[in-house]
């Protein structure tokens, strides 16, 4: 059988075997998410959803380290009077 899968380009590149696209799987070349059809007609559909492809395993989400959006990393103060320092209240915290 013949693929053809859907580059970046929008192009689609083939046919291709399926030995192919083994080789392209295990070299990186094709992603789970990109779109592969069988046949010059057929209904494309992501490259995870075929039977005979193997992908190689990917780290999982939990061991990935956090990672912190660049504008909550220093919220910015929106209130001046939270800017400045209250002598008042470091003073007279006793009472």
């Amino acid at each position: 059988m013949n693929y053809f899968v859907l580059g970046d380009d929008g192009e689609w590149d083939g046919p291709l075997s399926v030995r192919t696209l083994h080789d392209r799987t295990a070299t990186g070349q094709l992603q789970p998410y990109m779109m592969i059809r069988e046949g010059d007609d057929a209904t494309p559909y992501a490259a995870a959803l075929h039977p005979n492809l193997a992908f190689p395993a990917q780290a999982p989400v939990e061991d990935l380290p956090p990672v912190i959006a660049p504008e909550l990393r220093n919220p910015p103060i929106r209130d001046e009077r939270l800017r400045r320092f209250s002598w008042g209240a470091f003073a007279f915290t006793w009472l």
